[in-house]
């Protein structure tokens, strides 16, 4: 099977672009984001226009071709870019973790870290376990990154 370059052409060049065909994708999204970033605002890794945007064109790539729920595809780009962005030894960076896993899991954790806990019931389960384990790091070693251990 021959393709030519248009099948490799990017649709979505600006966010105005995604809006105007998923709109409810890009508010949901955008929604999401802004709580995220009242959660990295005190280490200064928050997330700015450009990640939003390339999130919102990750989601309607998923919403057009029907590959994943929303959750599902927003938990990709949880790990993808957003999760990669801390790291730290202080008590900023525990609290933004501990305020993240509540927010894809609902569940307080308050300094437990120790339970092996079932994430099948989160919104965003892939990213929990991961910044479960960024945690358990924090508190085992003093220091803590995305890309450290796994």
């Amino acid at each position: 099977m021959k393709l030519n370059q248009e099948a490799f052409a990017a649709k979505y060049l600006h966010l105005k672009d995604v809006y105007q065909r998923y709109p409810h994708v890009v508010e949901r999204a955008t929604n999401e984001l802004v709580k995220i970033n009242t959660y990295l605002q005190p280490l200064g890794a928050h997330i700015g226009y450009r990640v939003r945007d390339e999130i919102c064109f990750y989601l309607a790539y998923n919403e057009e071709g029907k590959l994943m729920t929303f959750e599902n595809a927003f938990d990709h780009c949880l790990l993808q870019k957003i999760l990669p962005r801390i790291s730290g030894s202080d008590a900023r960076v525990q609290r933004a973790l501990e305020q993240l896993f509540t927010f894809c899991t609902g569940i307080e954790l308050n300094g437990e870290y120790d339970a092996l806990l079932d994430f099948t019931y989160a919104k965003y389960p892939k990213s929990a376990d991961k910044i479960l384990h960024m945690l358990r790091r924090l508190a085992d070693d003093g220091f803590t990154s995305f890309w450290i251990g796994s």
